[in-house]
């Protein structure tokens, strides 16, 4: 082959190279938040991988229309966003779960996305003209199975790095029958069977149409604490208590004196913590010990050097 030849199927070889490299930058959408610019669609919570990253400094809260619905039953979600580094451009995604991935979409769960912000029926939508404060909407219809069901919101946007940021809490819903005894008690963490240690984060939901009394958080029937006012949170120190398995409890009682209460089990192992400390309060030991040894030796030889001088002076 002609040296021509040679140079000219290079540049082909080359320009093939860089239009399929930028062949799926050029085909998106402009402008979306998302690596790609998926702008409005179905998006699952890792945005097929493409999500925006870096921590956002948003706040993000949730709302809903209501949490006790019948089975198929209408209700709205809304997620306001305020602040954060975005500029102009701003997507909002509502998700059921946010691992595994795959189930993340509202409706794999069930849920019927009537309609989105911009008037469809996506999970994911994104505006244009966002300015430090946004509240979109969502119309959705209840999962027709009844039971406990969670939902979730992550944000993404520009403004000089690829921000993300999801909602703190979600909200969680009961489709089916309100209880007739007393409050429904959702505890959403830790989960049950989990395997905790350290300081617990324990949070749970309460559903009920009237006021709450008190709350109160137990663990092996033994009163933690209470509350009068949610968030219904707590901190618990998991190492003043022995490894092993232990029933937690969350008992609510409403102003008309009805009684609602969730026990899971958790199994609390804390063995390598408390193995790693006092090894390290050993290790400080021997290092004290070690150094109070030098220092004993070092004024002993201080001593002896004093008396033979004291002895040389008086020969």
């Amino acid at each position: 082959m002609h040296s021509r030849g040679r140079i000219a199927l290079l540049t082909i070889i080359c320009l093939s190279i860089v239009i399929v490299t930028l062949a799926p930058s050029l085909l998106a959408s402009p402008g979306g938040v998302t690596n790609g610019g998926v702008n409005n669609s179905n998006q699952k919570y890792d945005c097929g991988g493409s999500c925006h990253n870096a921590p956002s400094t948003a706040s993000i809260t949730m709302w809903a229309s209501t949490q006790q619905v019948a089975p198929g039953g209408p209700l709205d979600v809304i997620v306001n966003v305020s602040g954060g580094q975005a500029v102009d451009i701003l997507g909002v995604m509502i998700v059921s779960i946010k691992s595994p991935v795959p189930a993340s979409i509202p409706t794999v769960d069930g849920w019927v996305i009537r309609s989105d912000p911009g008037g469809h029926t996506f999970n994911y939508y994104e505006t244009t003209t966002y300015s430090g404060s946004a509240s979109m909407r969502w119309q959705l219809n209840a999962p027709t199975t009844t039971g406990h069901y969670t939902l979730h919101a992550r944000i993404m946007h520009g403004g000089g790095a690829e921000y993300a940021a999801d909602s703190t809490a979600g909200v969680t819903f009961l489709v089916g029958n309100t209880s007739t005894t007393g409050p429904t008690v959702i505890v959403t963490a830790p989960a049950t069977g989990s395997t905790v240690k350290g300081v617990v984060s324990v949070e749970a939901t309460i559903l009920d149409n009237a006021s709450m009394r008190y709350v109160v958080l137990k663990l092996d029937g033994v009163e933690i604490s209470n509350k009068t006012n949610g968030p219904f949170n707590w901190s618990l120190e998991s190492t003043i208590y022995k490894d092993g398995e232990h029933t937690l409890n969350v008992t609510a009682v409403d102003v008309n004196g009805k009684v609602g209460y969730q026990q899971i089990t958790i199994t609390i192992s804390n063995a390598a913590l408390k193995s790693g400390l006092l090894a390290w309060v050993w290790t400080m030991a021997a290092g004290t010990v070690a150094i109070l040894a030098w220092v004993g030796v070092l004024m002993v030889v201080a001593l002896m050097i004093r008396k033979r001088h004291l002895e040389g002076g008086l020969k």
